[in-house]
C-alpha cells in the first residue's frame, strides 16, 4: 500500500470487514501517516501490532527505473514472498 496516510482507515476496514487475517502480508511506506498526524500513526502502530500485522517496506524505490530494475537481495526475497504467498492463495482457492 502506498495510499498516503490512509492506511489506519484501509486497515480498520479490513478488521471490521474481519478480513485483516485473509492477508499473508503488507507492503507500503508506512511512513506517512507519522508525517501527517502522530497521533493516528500510533493508533496505526497498535491496530498493526494487536493483529499481528508485519509490515515490510516496499516502494517505487525497490523498482529502480524501468529500463535498469534493481537487481537487489531485498527485492528478490520480497518479489519470493509475494510469489509464493500467490501461489498458496491459489491453491487454497
Amino acid at each position: 500500500m502506498n495510499i498516503v496516510g490512509a492506511d489506519l482507515f484501509v486497515i480498520r476496514d479490513l478488521v471490521d470487514a474481519a478480513l485483516v487475517d485473509r492477508f499473508a502480508g503488507f507492503y507500503g511506506t508506512w511512513d506517512d501517516l507519522s508525517k501527517i498526524d502522530p497521533g493516528r500513526d500510533q493508533e496505526l502502530r497498535r491496530l498493526m501490532a494487536e493483529h499481528k500485522i508485519r509490515p515490510i517496506a516496499f516502494n517505487y524505490r525497490d523498482l529502480g527505473h524501468q529500463s535498469r530494475p534493481r537487481s537487489s537481495t531485498r527485492l528478490r526475497a520480497i518479489r519470493y514472498d509475494m510469489e509464493t504467498n500467490l501461489v498458496a492463495a491459489t491453491a487454497r482457492s
